[in-house]
């Protein structure tokens, strides 16, 4: 656990695993976090991935671009490479194949898909120290056979960098062997994939971009003060500590949040942004979080009648697995707005836990345009 002085700076946000780093970068990692601290707040409000630069990829046994080849599995690998300089800390994983994939980043499995005319996203920590493989298992039931994605990587330095599919994944026509998806796998003689064309091209056409993510499972939560619908004109705290399972580090998170009327987001006590239209969800991403334990902050405001917060917040663990937190009782709110009320440090435990005052859908306010991802 980060020590209570490092909780309060703004730097924590772009903190990563105390174990992540040997005594000489930790130091390397606090300055350059400490360089971009003020770029956070830019970074956090979550820009739209494309597919419009990536290319579909197979391994050059179908008939020309866009051509049948064999039934059957084929592995894909592309390394994301580190330096002492540029640690990888998050992935974000845009994706779709013909027909279907296993997705896997540093021999974990992270999900599967089966279209690929609607793309899948996955989030998903990254190791600072070393080379990050993602593995894609991809399988073509008949037909023309492809893949494609965009992978945003996330800097410990602040910066980020965009890999697309094109030659330089590796592939194999044959089976994916044992182990394919391991980082160690020495894949120097595998083959250079074969580009079939850009999005959009003929057979495939454009691929539907995901929601940022799933809030249809969430809440509106707000005050127990709420009355026949309306609630009481003003500004109140609500607060989410997500604290991380055993065995279990946080890495980045990916958050998606509407208020009725406005709100400003804090993670870990650093403003990510705001908003004013609750018919409209806004997206950000957190980089890099505090290995143990989140604090997720929103001062919500009511300018008058019905008032409520919905939220979904992924968090991305350092095994490979993510979970998503949905706007409940779990969260804490106050009816007023304390000074510090968004600092980890803020001692919550007398707060009242939220009252839901809607299911996503329900009236007054319907469905919610949500960001692609």
């Amino acid at each position: 656990m980060f020590s209570q002085a490092l909780l309060l700076l703004p730097v924590v946000l772009s903190a990563v695993l105390t174990t992540a780093f040997p005594a000489s970068e930790k130091s390397l990692v606090a300055n350059a976090a400490n360089t971009e601290s003020a770029s956070l707040a830019a970074r956090a409000a979550a820009q739209p991935l494309t597919l419009a630069n990536s290319n579909w990829i197979w391994t050059g046994e179908e008939a020309g671009a866009g051509g049948n080849a064999p039934i059957g599995s084929r592995p894909f690998r592309k390394t994301i490479p580190h330096t002492s300089t540029k640690c990888p800390v998050c992935a974000t994983i845009l994706i779709a194949t013909d027909n279907l994939h296993t997705l896997y980043v540093n021999g974990a499995q992270v999900g599967s898909g089966a279209s690929f005319s609607d793309a899948q996203v996955y989030t998903v920590g990254l190791e600072p120290e070393s080379d990050n493989v993602i593995a894609v298992n991809g399988t073509n039931t008949g037909g023309p056979a492809g893949l494609i994605a965009t992978v945003l990587v996330d800097y410990a330095d602040g910066t980020t960098e965009t890999f697309v599919t094109d030659a330089s994944w590796k592939t194999l026509q044959s089976a994916p062997p044992a182990g394919f998806e391991n980082p160690s796998l020495d894949d120097s003689a595998w083959i250079a994939a074969v580009g079939q064309g850009m999005e959009g091209v003929s057979p495939w056409g454009q691929t539907t971009l995901p929601s940022a993510l799933d809030i249809t499972q969430s809440n509106w939560i707000w005050t127990n003060e709420t009355s026949a619908g309306n609630a009481p004109v003003g500004h109140r705290a609500f607060r989410k500590t997500v604290t991380s399972p055993y065995g279990k580090g946080a890495v980045c998170a990916k958050v998606v949040i509407t208020v009725d009327n406005a709100y400003t987001l804090y993670a870990n006590g650093e403003s990510l942004g705001s908003g004013t239209d609750f018919q409209t969800a806004q997206a950000y991403s957190v980089p890099q979080l505090d290995p143990d334990q989140n604090v997720f902050a929103v001062d919500g405001q009511n300018t008058g009648g019905p008032a409520g917060v919905i939220a979904t917040i992924l968090v991305a663990y350092n095994d490979g697995t993510s979970v998503s937190y949905v706007t409940d009782t779990t969260w804490k709110t106050t009816t007023d707005l304390p000074t510090g009320f968004q600092l980890p440090a803020t001692d919550d435990s007398t707060w009242s836990d939220a009252t839901i005052v809607g299911q996503y859908g329900s009236a007054p306010w319907g469905a919610i345009t949500v960001p692609d991802a």
